[in-house]
């Protein structure tokens, strides 16, 4: 039997958008903001692939980062003597594309090293000049553009290669371009990078740039601002990322979260990610917003021995980041030859067929109605929308009532109906029964008009804090059989259980035959149920025999439940039978949590709330 949790949020009113929500030119182009149609054309497409490729890929390091550190500058700087990319076929890369459900694609056109992707008027440092001479980004575009593939170019502010680029690092420049008597010269190298990305946009058609190193001192707001409005001339309609002005690095080091929008330039805000730490980066924007992952834990380039996302995660990750209302990039490291891992091939087929079965959830939509919740998130688009669910365990679902009326529900892509109330300002829902599906399942629902963003929410509440029951403080003492001074943190009453860290314990046994903790109610009071938390971060399976008991006078007991395997939360509901049937509530003064079985055994758990009538 399922675990029941209900999820319910409490409605409050809708924040105005503040000033990180917004994108545009900044305050030193308040004017200019690329076209809401390019921005709206971007979002729909939500899923995209990035490509980290280049020589770099001979040495199997990072790119560019390995350059002078894990991979002398000497070696480093040849590999594009070497680079033959003999298996690179765009066409071949594109159907790829088309079978994982990618509907824009960048890739990486000059790195931190320098080296640029394609035949490039303003330096020598780029595929030209490589073992196979091709242009790897006029291949790409061309493939992208035929197949409706919106084609993009990652390029990189600063470059380690480039003798004007200060201050030198990770080697210095590079031997292909000369030093000029005053160099390095900052303001020479942005006219350098100017003149690239305007023959980006040009030359390859690029409709979307990422760019990165807005992190180095070097880089400032005005210059930031400055070539935010030069590429806005080239091609109104460009859509620059937030890393063109140093928006993120002026919120701090490391925050990928949120960016002064109205004081710094970007189209887009762009959060990055080396490592499956969604929290870290997945958070509900209103404006557009993309998530820049890597399949490869570790590292962004080829890696002779990487550590792979699982296909659920990919499937996960991208529900949730699409759920947050943004796009989802993916990145991959090709091998030298221009070939994809055969692994990454199969990781990615498994996010392709789950994109295929469910693509009308997925591109052309929005975040929303709903904002995210515990066990998922939603989608909508017109008159539908989507409750990703991505909890197996759920039985009853509550969300906020919307302003629009729901006129069937049924699990996506089958004729199976899902039951669905109102109950005052909440909508329920009820899971029961369903057939889950893989990592996240779907409910698609339909309204009576088109749907719309619903009510932010304020908190999240249980099974019994819905049905209005009182949560027990005033008056309870508890003592357990006894305690491990080391890790008993509740001191005196259960009401500071909501201040224990969820890794710490409420209360920890010694290692003893049959330990247990009573609560004293000081009075008889109809209990409905209790919410038991576990810690979460180990040693749970401490509890898997958790039982309950309850009393009148502390020495007569009643058995009344026994958990059936360890979990991170039970939501323990209490009945007495009457007439035959189960109805709510047992009347009681005394409970009892314990271990009971062969062998001594500690209890410890995170927190105990109690609820009665």
């Amino acid at each position: 039997m399922k675990r029941l949790i209900l999820l319910v949020f409490v409605l409050m009113s809708i924040i105005h958008l503040s000033q990180a929500q917004l994108s545009g030119g900044g305050d030193l182009n308040p004017d200019l903001k690329a076209p809401k149609e390019a921005q709206e054309r971007w979002m729909d497409r939500r899923v995209g692939l990035s490509v980290h490729w280049g020589p770099s890929a001979l040495g199997a390091e990072e790119i560019s980062w390995s350059r002078d550190s894990r991979i002398k500058k000497e070696f480093y700087d040849n590999f594009y003597k070497q680079f033959n990319p003999v298996k690179f076929d765009a066409n071949e890369w594109v159907w790829l594309m088309k079978r994982w459900g990618i509907k824009y694609m960048s890739p990486t056109g000059k790195h931190h090293d320098g080296f640029c992707l394609w035949y490039s008027d303003y330096t020598p440092y780029d595929m030209e000049n490589a073992k196979r001479k091709i242009d790897i980004m006029a291949e790409l575009s061309k493939a992208c553009k035929k197949n409706d593939i919106m084609f993009g170019s990652y390029y990189s502010n600063l470059d380690w290669y480039h003798p004007d680029w200060a201050p030198y690092q990770y080697g210095g420049p590079g031997p292909l371009i000369e030093k000029q008597k005053d160099s390095p010269n900052l303001e020479r190298y942005y006219r350098f990078m100017e003149n690239q990305v305007i023959e980006l946009i040009e030359k390859y058609g690029v409709e979307f740039i990422q760019f990165d190193g807005e992190w180095d001192d070097t880089y400032t707001h005005e210059v930031g601002s400055r070539l935010y409005r030069r590429f806005h001339e080239v091609k109104p309609d460009v859509l620059l990322s937030s890393r063109i002005d140093i928006g993120r690095r002026s919120e701090g080091s490391g925050n990928h979260l949120y960016m002064d929008g109205q004081k710094y330039a970007g189209d887009y805000q762009e959060r990055e990610r080396l490592v499956n730490h969604g929290n870290n980066i997945t958070s509900w924007l209103d404006h557009p917003w993309q998530a820049w992952v890597t399949i490869d834990k570790t590292q962004w380039g080829y890696n002779h021995d990487p550590v792979l996302m699982t296909g659920d995660e990919l499937i996960l990750d991208m529900v949730s980041v699409v759920g947050n209302n943004g796009n989802y990039m993916i990145n991959l490291g090709p091998r030298p030859d221009g070939s994809f891992e055969a692994e990454q091939i199969a990781l990615m087929d498994e996010l392709g067929l789950w994109l295929n079965k469910h693509q009308k959830a997925i591109y052309g939509t929005r975040g929303g109605p709903f904002y995210p919740f515990k066990h998922g998130v939603s989608t909508r688009k017109g008159k539908k929308a989507w409750l990703m669910i991505t909890d197996q365990n759920v039985d009853k679902l509550y969300l906020p009532k919307l302003q629009q009326q729901i006129v069937n529900a049924r699990v996506f892509g089958t004729d199976n109906k899902v039951a669905f109330s109102v109950h005052q300002d909440l909508l329920s829902f009820e899971l029961t029964g369903i057939q889950y599906e893989g990592p996240v399942t779907v409910i698609e629902l339909e309204f009576d008009e088109e749907v719309e963003m619903g009510p932010k929410m304020k908190k999240e509440l249980n099974i019994f804090e819905v049905s209005g029951l009182r949560r027990l403080f005033e008056g309870i003492s508890y003592n357990t059989s006894s305690n491990n001074q080391k890790w008993h943190f509740a001191k005196d009453e259960p009401k500071l259980f909501l201040e224990i860290n969820e890794e710490d314990y409420a209360f920890h046994t010694q290692e003893e035959i049959n330990p247990y903790v009573i609560f004293d109610l000081s009075q008889e009071e109809e209990v409905h149920g209790l919410m038991v938390k576990n810690r979460k971060a180990c040693c749970q399976d401490r509890a898997k025999n958790l039982s309950l008991w309850t009393s009148n006078d502390g020495k007569q007991w009643t058995k009344q439940w026994q958990a059936k395997e360890a979990k991170e939360e039970w939501s323990i509901v209490l009945t007495t039978k009457s007439m035959g049937a189960e109805v709510p509530g047992v009347k009681t003064r005394y409970i009892k949590l314990g271990l009971s079985g062969e062998g001594t055994q500690i209890l410890h758990l995170n927190k105990v709330s109690i609820y009665a009538k």
